[in-house]
């Protein structure tokens, strides 16, 4: 329901190449690539067993994506091409906010969009309004209340 939900909020999105950093299980990924078959898809995430599910689920559905298995950091962010979306999921989660990173990285006139469920990822994600704009929707669903936070960076004219 709540991938259902995500991704009918990215439909309508211009561009291809995406980011979904702290992947998880890989999901919100795939399905990019799954909609976006021309797509360049990145799915970075520190968990090494979380890296193996992504690659699993990600053969089962026939989605030729790239898995890192990494930390999100600036010098392996220097390596990929600038993404037209960023997916940020929980954010709470490391021990630095990520945000002012990925925005940066995030190519003029993408979006980013993150889910945010634990009360510093909620921190982090209103910092993040206030510092780039966007909107915050309020999910609850399963008894588990998200903040989803979306936002397109400027494009910049020459």
């Amino acid at each position: 329901v709540l991938r259902g939900l995500l991704m009918a909020r990215l439909a309508h999105l211009d561009g291809n190449d995406m980011c979904d950093v702290g992947a998880g299980s890989g999901s919100i990924a795939i399905e990019w690539k799954l909609h976006r078959p021309n797509a360049q898809v990145f799915a970075i995430e520190r968990f090494e067993n979380r890296c193996f599910d992504i690659y699993r689920n990600a053969q089962q559905h026939d989605a030729d994506i790239f898995i890192i298995n990494k930390f999100a950091e600036k010098e392996i962010l220097d390596l990929l091409p600038q993404p037209d979306l960023i997916y940020h999921g929980c954010p709470g989660e490391s021990e630095h906010d990520l945000y002012p990173m990925l925005w940066d990285y995030l190519a003029p006139g993408g979006w980013m969009i993150s889910n945010a469920v634990s009360t510093t990822g909620v921190a982090r994600v209103n910092k993040a309004l206030a510092a780039y704009g966007g909107t915050i929707t309020v999910l609850d669903a399963f008894g588990l209340v998200r903040h989803q936070w979306l936002a397109q960076k400027p494009s910049f004219t020459a």
